[in-house]
């Protein structure tokens, strides 16, 4: 137990009325002995009547588990001795990917005081709990006591998984969210012959069945559905400039929510879905597997992705790759590069997968270049760094043109259009069978 700052102004202001009779006015010497007379036994009242840190007792209530780029409340419910305790505060040193937490003064609850902070990861790792810091007042507010708790706590960061079945759960069900967006019927359409039918006006006549018709007399039509069971591959470049921030999150975490709920309208339509990641060498193989219960599979693989500062070697991850895999499939990478010069080796290995296989690369586009580039400029440094974004804007076309014309479909998304963005070109490969 400490004295407060109050304390220490009030036993300050006591010493000051000690300077009189020093200065020779004896008469005024009733002051320091009244201060004292009645402030030494509030001090000492004070004192006894202080809750002590051996009845305290308390709780933290934490998640278990923190999916990044979302707030997560945290409470800290603490019980004092007695009910005379004035002015609970406490603070939360926390380590590895969580945001720095402020001091919080406690509200009053039925089961106590609480203080409750939000927890933010901006990346996804290994968030760390270290220390509970907790301080209390006595009645008058002259003693404080600290309490320090080690916790040595560690909490789980993962992808918004929550956001990504919510964004599933709308693109299946609302319209609105599918506007644009080319709709697959499973019969009727595709190459695999499904059933016969009785041909009736309106069918088209090519699909009428001959042989058939003439065994029973009468006109019959095929019915087709789409191919089922396309291995569709999920790469993820997880090198130094994925890790760069876009947002509130890193690049790499807004592909890896775009790559998971592709995965869920694959897995859902019927097809097989694979992770793969690469940096300077390749990292993660998660097999192609089919069924919507695959999904959980492809949540806790994406989990375990991690980041890094190396620059990413296309020429090994993506060789790799395709020597993995033994039938035709569609690729979908999500990378990005820096200029021409760096991108020009990519595009070479990138035309050499798309002879075999259907490959779809996609970047990010950066929502804050985009504004400075279309924006009139004010200033001489505003026109500089339009006339830069816009020189940057023109190279990566460029390198997304040269792309197309290898034969890939090449997209240039802002975060929030990554998901529709690579449903519908799915849906698209899938309905001119390109697979």
């Amino acid at each position: 137990m400490r004295p407060t700052p109050i304390a220490v102004l009030l036993v300050g202001a006591g010493l000051l009325l000690a300077l009189p009779p020093s200065l020779g006015l004896p008469h005024l010497a009733f002051l320091i002995a009244g201060f004292w007379a009645v402030f030494a036994p509030l001090l000492v009242l004070d004192a006894v009547l202080a809750p002590r840190r051996a009845g305290l007792s308390w709780r933290l209530e934490t998640p278990e588990v923190l999916h990044v780029g979302v707030p997560h409340p945290i409470a800290l419910v603490a019980r004092l001795p007695g009910t005379h305790a004035r002015g609970f505060e406490a603070r939360l040193d926390t380590a590895g990917v969580l945001s720095p937490l402020p001091t919080r003064r406690g509200e009053p609850a039925s089961d106590g005081t609480r203080v409750t902070w939000e927890l933010f990861a901006p990346r996804r790792g290994a968030a760390r709990l270290e220390a509970l810091w907790m301080r209390f007042e006595s009645p008058l507010r002259l003693w404080q006591s600290w309490v320090t708790v080690p916790l040595g706590r560690e909490v789980t960061v993962i992808p918004d998984v929550p956001r990504v079945k919510a964004a599933a759960l709308r693109f299946f069900s609302e319209r609105e969210f599918r506007t644009g967006l080319k709709t697959e019927r499973y019969i009727g359409d595709g190459s695999e012959f499904d059933s016969l039918k009785e041909f009736v006006r309106g069918d088209d006549r090519r699909a009428i069945d001959w042989k058939s018709s003439a065994r029973h007399r009468r006109l019959l039509a095929r019915v087709h559905r789409a191919e089922r069971n396309h291995r569709v591959i999920l790469t993820l470049d997880t090198g130094r400039l994925m890790s760069e921030p876009l947002g509130a999150l890193t690049r790499l975490d807004h592909a890896i929510h775009g790559a998971l709920l592709l995965g869920h309208a694959c897995l859902r339509s019927g097809d097989q879905v694979g992770l793969f990641t690469f940096d300077a060498r390749a990292r993660m193989a998660h097999p192609p597997a089919g069924g919507i219960g695959e999904l959980h599979a492809l949540i806790a693989a994406a989990a375990r992705v991690q980041y890094s500062h190396e620059e990413s070697n296309f020429t090994l991850g993506l060789t790799q790759l395709g020597q993995a895999l033994s039938r035709r499939s569609l690729i979908v990478l999500l990378t990005e590069f820096a200029d021409t010069v760096s991108a020009t080796l990519m595009m070479e290995n990138v035309g050499r997968l798309v002879r075999r296989h259907v490959v779809v690369f996609v970047t990010l586009r950066d929502p804050g270049l985009d504004r400075a580039t279309h924006q009139a400029p004010d200033s001489l440094d505003a026109l500089s760094a339009a006339v830069v974004t816009r020189g940057l804007r023109r190279e990566r076309d460029r390198v997304h043109l040269e792309l197309r014309r290898l034969g890939v479909r090449a997209l240039d998304v802002t975060p929030d259009r990554v998901a529709p963005s690579l449903i519908s070109e799915y849906l698209e490969v899938r309905s001119r069978e390109l697979v």
